[in-house]
């Protein structure tokens, strides 16, 4: 149902499947995620010069100034 789609959103989920689903498809999904796993890790840092994100770490750094940011900021950052 709807509303159980949206929660689950809520809750964090990536994606859904629905039954019945083709295996194949089901495999692309799988092996997309992953491929979207490994390239989000290879770009760990961010640095600009005036602006430093370290991504594994959650922190964040403004011409040496620490930044208070939360999880979901760089959660939400993470995936752009």
């Amino acid at each position: 149902m709807e509303c159980d789609i949206i929660k689950g959103y809520e809750f964090g989920a990536l994606d859904y499947i629905t039954k019945p689903f083709n295996i194949n498809v089901f495999k692309q999904k799988i092996k997309a995620f992953l491929n979207h796993l490994t390239t989000k890790t290879k770009q760990d840092c961010y640095s600009d010069g005036y602006l430093e994100i370290n991504f594994s770490e959650f922190s964040a750094n403004i011409n040496s100034l620490y930044l208070s940011i939360t999880l979901i900021n760089f959660q939400l950052h993470n995936c752009l």
